[in-house]
């Protein structure tokens, strides 16, 4: 790298990386997070810092120039060392390991505070740095912050790739194998580079049979020591090295592996001699800079997906550290903040910054679908026993990896199968006696820990497994008052939030000890003195600060008021409210002049109902409920805007792995089990009819009995139409209380009656749906679509039994339509038979939508968007039946020297300047992708081709301008080749084709286009 102007490569950075250290400023201040920012201190002293680092001072030299032109009373001494760590060995001896030093391996934690400086806070550094589980710290205090970061994969040559014919990456090992076989035959290049004699890049292939293998970061650590002779046939292992034993055996690598060299495949790589090899993504840089073909070095993962997603794992580079005992303290740290903030060197080598504000580097390629993750740390117990497992088998110390190539190559006598079994062997001799009680009952493979329980399906960790084992009983803490979610039915706890602890409970062994609380401030009480670990159900925004911490919510519901008759909602305010203890907050105390404290929802109802307040508000679900229960008949409800949910609620000393197991039971159990749930508990209990209730409910009737001897014939009929007012004013009440509930849920309730098979929707229906009044359905004719569809759905669910539909669509005669699904109920009567059904329809179009716009994400590239791969090929696949098709591929000439001059982010906005430039010309004429990369493609049908080259020919010279991005300028243009005729080829065949066009333009130039007419090939 040229160096004349010492400040060149900071000037670089600071223009590329000032919009993303504005927002990390910007964020810190919001969040209250305070970073040193030495430079003011630093100026009024001249000072010298003494860098230990093992990577290369020609490499370093113009991040060192750029940091003492910022600082210029701060000078470097920078030493290098080919062999870091035994130099480092040697130098903490002495005490002489310089102001800034990478920590090396050897370092323990209980050295940390012995040798190294404090850095900051691990939660505070968190917000700021990426990958901080890896960095050297000791409870909160962060000792060591990484350098850098990088991935474990496959580096490769797109144009070798792209000769053989290949245009996807490949996504399993079978693929990977084929497409290494069509390098071996259509081009001259090594498929696979092993890169033997170098003996440390075998380190690699350790790390793909974990996470990329079973996307799971707990596997390596806590769950791989638990499986029996755990490199058998069908293992990860076994499929890892299986491929590496493969690749040598079929020659698909170089000749003779003991003639590699590292150095030298650089440039190999480079120009295409060789296709591709496993290393990490920090070689890239290197890799590009080896040759005049950097843009076609590439890294893609390893090939492997689990669950439609290929996972790499995150490696970290050595952690920056500060001396303890330097005297430079300050600038030490300016020099840190500097390399991981400002210089951008992460970048530069194509390595994974830290910084949370920073792009992923271009050559990693398209992430859609990618996940990054690191393996979660070992818990104590399981790094002992790993020890103890790994002391005559080190599988990270290359030789094994090397011993696999030996075999394949013939260098040994062993086969493949013989290295495994004397893997497993040497492997199982370590195994703790202790470990045999936990140990797995499958014998092969990479397993989950999985729990099945109705249709619910719960993966624990073995970290959770061992907390269920352990723990005897879990104090959980739950309302009496607050139906139908929680309250004291005959057989004590009862209610929604009852049967979620049943569930987490039936699915996972735990068990629960419930106690009951009179109110929400006594169950907090408990809550935070550690009486017990869970509340059943609280609402998050009820509680305030108080230390405690939430799940998943199980139920979303709505705020209502409840007002007397009397009073106009206009004039709340000044009106005395029923509020119930527990739940006010400060502000509300404040208040309390106008206020009656309740002791439960129901009381705060009641008084309502009397008169004795006039409103109080709740969830209207506990709303509907108290006022059925307690049959009130001068209150009405007004819905509110705000909105609630009820959660599980931990003490702050609860184990965090009962959250975790809690949160996993919740997101398995689907929402329609919860709503068919909530509707089992609707209702309250019907009541026992006593003398004194019978009195009050009935005074006519009683001073008729005392008469009763005198006119019993009279009382008796009097008796019958008593009892019939009643029922019929229960029954409107009733009717009235649906109502209020469909109106609040913006759903539409129904009844069913089994016996005379008649339907009888409620009042709203009739707006929406243009329903009302009774339906026979033994002899509905109408012309009405949404009723059939309905009724159709409705006979559906009879005959299956089920209690929640799927989502339907129904037309509307305006030409909309909207996606609904039933809930229906059956109400038994005393002999258990189904007499009535009371359901609803719901609103499914929020679902729906959420769910076209996850899949409509999917489809989409995030910066320019337009289609990815997979969302053009779903695209391609549904329209191809046409009878013409002209296919282009495209992509920004010299992109790299875009990115070099403008930075990454001017490279983005020369993207999304080619994507705007694509969706303007073309409009809706074609399907446009970015393939990946500055890689695009379009896809036109049935267009002639004249004005198919006249719209080419437009997006080309569209391009063609010189762009300025923040005052720096730079002349872009873009190839395309394009390929018409008749749809009769596949996508593949369509990409092969026009990308030997695009390869025939760059030939003679760039900055132009060519289409030419396509094979008539069938598929």
């Amino acid at each position: 790298m040229e160096t004349n102007d010492l400040g060149e490569i900071y000037m670089r950075r600071k223009i590329r990386n000032k919009k993303n250290r504005w927002i990390a400023l910007l964020l810190a201040c919001v969040m209250g997070i305070t970073f040193v920012a030495p430079v003011t201190v630093l100026a009024k002293r001249q000072e010298e810092i003494t860098v230990m680092s093992n990577i290369g001072e020609e490499i370093m030299q113009p991040y060192l120039d750029a940091f003492e032109q910022k600082y210029p009373n701060i000078k470097v001494k920078y030493y290098y060392y080919s062999d870091y760590e035994s130099s480092m060995a040697e130098n903490l001896e002495k005490g002489s390991y310089g102001d800034v030093l990478f920590v090396p391996s050897f370092m323990t934690s209980e050295q940390y505070p012995q040798y190294l400086e404090k850095l900051g806070n691990y939660q505070e550094l968190s917000e700021k740095y990426n990958y901080m589980e890896t960095s050297k710290f000791v409870n909160d205090v962060v000792y060591g912050i990484p350098s850098s970061a990088y991935l474990a994969g496959i580096l490769y040559n797109k144009e070798v790739f792209n000769k053989a014919g290949i245009t996807e990456n490949p996504k399993s090992i079978e693929e990977f194998m084929q497409d290494l076989h069509m390098i071996q035959n259509r081009t001259d290049s090594i498929p696979f580079y092993t890169n033997y004699s170098s003996q440390w890049t075998m380190q690699f292939w350790e790390t793909f049979p974990y996470l990329e293998m079973t996307g799971d970061p707990e596997y390596r650590n806590n769950k791989f020591i638990y499986e029996r002779n755990p490199f058998s046939k069908g293992s990860t292992h076994y499929q890892v090295y299986g491929m590496l034993y493969d690749i040598v055996k079929d020659g698909l690598c170089e000749d003779d592996p003991k003639s590699d060299d590292w150095e030298k495949s650089k440039g190999m790589l480079n120009n295409g001699q060789i296709g591709c090899m496993a290393i990490g993504s920090w070689a890239v840089k290197q890799f590009k800079d080896a040759g005049k073909h950097g843009d076609s070095v590439a890294f893609m993962p390893f090939p492997n997906m689990v669950d439609g997603k290929q996972y790499v794992t995150i490696s970290t580079d050595y952690n920056y550290a500060i001396n303890t005992n330097s005297e430079h303290k300050e600038a030490a740290r300016a020099y840190i903040d500097f390399m991981l903030d400002e210089s951008g060197y992460a970048l530069d080598q194509e390595c994974l910054s830290v910084v949370k504000t920073d792009p992923y580097p271009e050559a990693y390629g398209n992430m859609d679908n990618i996940v990054l993750s690191s393996n979660s740390s070992a818990t104590s117990i399981n790094y002992s026993r790993w020890e103890s497992l790994s002391k005559d088998l080190n599988m990270e110390d290359n030789t094994q990896a090397a011993r696999v190539i030996e075999a394949a190559a013939g260098y040994s006598d062993e086969s493949f199968d013989d290295i495994v079994e004397d893997w497993n062997t040497r492997w199982e001799s370590g195994r703790p006696a202790d470990m045999e009680s936990e140990m797995e009952d499958d014998t092969q493979g990479h397993r989950f820990s999985t729990i099945v329980s109705e249709d619910y399906q719960v993966d624990l960790s073995l970290t959770e497994k061992v907390y269920i084992k352990d723990i005897d009983q879990v104090q959980v803490g739950y309302l009496c008052n607050l139906a139908p979610f929680q309250y004291e039915g005959e057989q004590g706890f009862s209610g929604l939030s009852r049967q979620i602890c049943d569930i987490i409970c039936e699915t996972t062994g735990l068990k629960f000890n419930y106690v009951p609380y009179e109110s929400q401030d006594k169950l907090l009480e408990a809550l935070q003195n550690g009486d017990i670990q869970i509340a059943a159900g609280l609402d998050s925004n009820s509680v305030g600060e108080a230390g405690i911490r939430f799940s998943k919510s199980y139920i979303d519901y709505m705020e209502v008021i409840v007002k007397n008759d009397s009073i106009s909602i206009d004039e709340l305010d000044n009106k005395k409210e029923a509020y119930v203890a527990g739940n006010e907050t400060g502000e509300e105390q404040i208040r309390d002049t106008k206020r009656v404290k309740k002791h439960s929802l129901s009381a705060a109802i009641a008084a309502v109902d009397s008169g004795k307040a006039d409103y109080t508000t709740g969830n209207y679900f506990s709303v509907d409920y108290y006022i059925k229960d307690l049959e009130s008949e001068h209150v009405s409800v007004v819905p509110m805007s705000d909105k609630g949910s009820m959660s599980l609620a931990f003490s702050k000393g609860a184990d965090s792995r009962i959250i975790s197991i809690c949160n996993k039971c919740l997101y398995a159990i689907p929402e329609s089990r919860i709503q068919v749930m909530l509707m089992e508990n609707l209702d309250p209990p019907a009541k026992k009819i006593t003398v004194g209730r019978f009195i009050r409910a009935n005074p006519l009737l009683a001073a008729g009995m005392i008469l009763a001897v005198f006119a019993v014939i009279g009382v008796a009929v009097f008796t019958i139409l008593r009892q019939r007012l009643v029922s019929a004013r229960k029954h409107a009440v009733d009717v009235k209380r649906y109502e209020i509930l469909a109106t609040l849920m913006d759903e539409y309730v129904f009844e069913y009656d089994t016996k005379n098979k008649q339907m009888h929707f409620d009042p709203k229906f009739l707006g929406r749906f243009g329903i009302q009044g009774d339906v026979d359905m033994m002899e509905y004719s109408d012309d009405n679509k949404s009723l059939q569809i309905m009724l159709q759905e409705f006979a559906k669910m009879r005959e299956s039994g089920e209690q929640n539909s799927r989502p339907f669509e129904i037309p509307f005669e305006d030409g909309s339509s909207e996606w609904y699904r039933l809930v229906v109920y059956a109400v038994p009567d005393e002999h258990g038979m189904d007499t009535h059904m009371i359901g609803k329809l719901v609103s499914a179009q929020k679902e729906m939508e959420e769910q076209r716009q996850i899949r409509e994400r999917a489809q989409r590239d995030p910066l320019t968007g337009l289609y990815n791969r997979d969302g053009f090929t779903e695209c391609f696949e549904a329209v191809k039946e046409t009878s013409s098709i002209a296919f282009a591929v495209m992509d920004i000439d010299n992109f790299k020297s875009v990115n070099d001059q403008l930075g990454h982010a001017g490279g983005d906005e020369a993207l999304k300047a080619l994507a705007d430039n694509m969706s303007r010309i073309f409009d809706r004429k074609a399907v446009l992708c970015r393939y990946g990369g500055d890689e695009f493609i379009l896809c036109i049908f049935d267009m002639d081709r004249e004005q198919v080259e006249q719209l080419l020919e437009r997006l080309v010279r569209s391009m063609d301008y010189e762009m300025d991005y923040h005052g720096n300028k730079k002349h872009l243009s873009i190839s395309l080749g394009a390929v018409y005729g008749s749809c009769k080829q596949s996508q593949k065949q369509l990409f092969q084709a026009a990308d030997e066009v695009l390869y025939q333009v760059k030939e003679y130039g760039k900055n132009n286009w060519s289409m030419k007419n396509l094979e008539q090939e069938t598929l």
